[in-house]
């Protein structure tokens, strides 16, 4: 299971992280049906989140984060240790430096319209982070309120044309050539300390600041500390990244870990479990090559007409797909079911190629929603 690694570390954790644990009244969330929306918001499509709080409500620092390549890339008892620590730091500050506290109204996932109504057709026990997105989506899209722009949620700071180290996620480990970061000045070795005037303390605290940023060509102000070298009085510097109109995009390979693509439509209607090496060998498929044997077509539950689409095309179970629109070149199923929903079109064709009974075949299929 993803985190369950950095999961189990943390539970046995350190002498530093326990003392460290003894400021904080320390809850374990694993059932999000009375979490407070309105307060606690973070990256629902993690699988390992932290934030502290002080007493009012007001989020002092987030933890957790990965990139497309591995879900613990983020994760280290060393960077876990200085976000307590800069928690610790931040309660202690002057109120004021902490914003007012939160106003809203306690809102929690029980009272979004579309949960609710799954809630009473069939009791959900636990409610996992990710469905926060799944419901949320539904609501806005009944509510005709949802944008496209909308799904680029939690934007990486690739977006930004830098990245932080795993262990110390104030200091930035490379920068872009090109990017928003290299034109403003910005260089590997230095500390973010506030981005959009917000103190930073982790990768997870600036993809705070980004989150709520618009799609659309925008700034944003980091604070960065300079090297010895470079110092002036304070040893600090203000620089202004411009963002492009679409900066939050990003392909379809590097969305595929976030579980909220599933939500996302036109979706294929079908998968399965790409084939592995021996398995292309027997075929006779090339070994670099992306196949998938189908698993399931989804012509049953709520939205089954992209399922019942690719049965009318002919596609069954068991059939080995080779290649979707003339691309074979997929890392995984995930990546192909991000790909489809970001390059299709309702209401097109798209060409499905398959192997079955060791013959080729072409299908045609209507992308339906």
């Amino acid at each position: 299971m993803d985190c369950s690694s950095f999961d189990g570390q943390l539970a046995v954790a350190t002498p530093r992280i326990a003392e460290l644990a003894k400021a904080f009244v320390c809850v374990r969330v694993t059932d999000l049906r009375t979490l407070d929306l309105a307060r606690y918001r973070f990256d629902f499509d993690l699988t390992f989140a932290a934030l502290t709080a002080d007493a009012a409500g007001r989020v002092l620092h987030r933890y957790g984060g990965r990139d497309a390549k591995d879900a613990e890339s983020f994760l280290s008892l060393t960077s876990f240790e200085r976000f307590l620590e800069a928690s610790q730091k931040s309660f202690a500050a002057d109120d004021a430096t902490r914003g007012p506290a939160p106003a809203s109204p306690r809102r929690t996932i029980a009272q979004s319209k579309s949960f609710a109504k799954r809630d009473a057709r069939e009791r959900m026990d636990c409610v996992h982070c990710h469905m926060i997105n799944e419901f949320e989506f539904k609501d806005a899209v009944d509510a005709k309120r949802w944008r496209p722009e909308q799904k680029w949620n939690w934007p990486d700071l690739a977006r930004l044309g830098l990245e932080v180290e795993c262990d110390d996620q104030q200091k930035i480990a490379w920068v872009e050539a090109g990017g928003p970061a290299a034109r403003a000045g910005v260089r590997p070795g230095q500390s973010i300390l506030r981005a959009g005037g917000r103190p930073i303390a982790t990768r997870a605290d600036l993809q705070a600041v980004l989150h709520p940023l618009p799609a659309g060509a925008t700034k944003l102000e980091l604070q960065v500390e300079l090297e010895l070298a470079l110092r002036d009085s304070d040893g600090t510097q203000t620089v202004t990244l411009a963002l492009p109109d679409g900066w939050k995009a990003c392909d379809a390979r590097e969305y595929a870990w976030r579980a909220f693509k599933w939500s996302l439509e036109p979706g294929p209607g079908f998968g399965g479990k790409p084939l592995d090496a021996e398995e292309k060998r027997k075929l006779g498929l090339p070994r670099e090559a992306w196949a998938m044997r189908v698993g399931y077509l989804v012509t049953w539950g709520d939205k089954p007409a992209a399922g019942k689409s690719a049965q009318a095309a002919g596609l069954r179970q068991g059939d080995i797909v080779t290649a979707v629109a003339g691309k074979n070149d997929f890392s995984g199923e995930d990546h192909f079911q991000a790909w489809f929903r970001f390059t299709q079109k309702t209401g097109s064709k798209v060409d499905v190629e398959v192997l079955r009974d060791g013959k080729r075949q072409k299908l045609q299929m209507k992308v339906v929603e």
